[in-house]
């Protein structure tokens, strides 16, 4: 499984489950790193597209993972278009997958919550597909904020 992950702390806990070097046919577990400009958000979505594109050619799971705050609109703006448009490209693989049993989901996740925490919700997701198409949030960093 590929692992892109910006945050070195859960890019390392998720390496049990894949690595950087790892496959995109196998699946994704996406983080995008933080961005001050258009451009750089745009590359990040860009990136993301391109390996669950390689993924779901695959029927291989895909998983974004984003900052909780930023996907309830609580973050930099562009980091919440990044994480919100993360959020709508999972519904929308994960609808477009129903066919096929593929199984795409998103992970909003609270910084102040451990990064195993973290690979342990990725690993309980992908393993059962419980989820699919549907932003779980780990933490609390989202409550009395509507999801997208």
């Amino acid at each position: 499984m590929r692992i892109e992950v910006a945050d070195p702390a859960l890019a390392t806990a998720l390496g049990e489950l894949g690595s950087s070097g790892g496959r995109a046919e196998d699946g994704v577990v996406f983080g995008p790193a933080r961005v001050t400009t258009w451009a750089e958000a745009e590359e990040e979505l860009t990136r993301a597209y391109r390996l669950a594109h390689a993924a779901a050619q695959e029927n291989a799971p895909v998983v974004f993972v984003v900052d909780a705050a930023a996907a309830v609109g609580r973050g930099a703006p562009l980091d919440a278009a990044v994480a919100v448009g993360l959020v709508a490209g999972g519904r929308c693989l994960a609808f477009e997958g129903l066919r096929k049993d593929e199984y795409a989901s998103v992970i909003g996740y609270d910084g102040a919550e451990p990064p195993s925490r973290v690979a342990a919700t990725v690993e309980f997701l992908v393993a059962t597909g419980v989820g699919r198409g549907q932003t779980v949030m780990v933490g609390s960093s989202h409550v009395g904020a509507m999801l997208p």
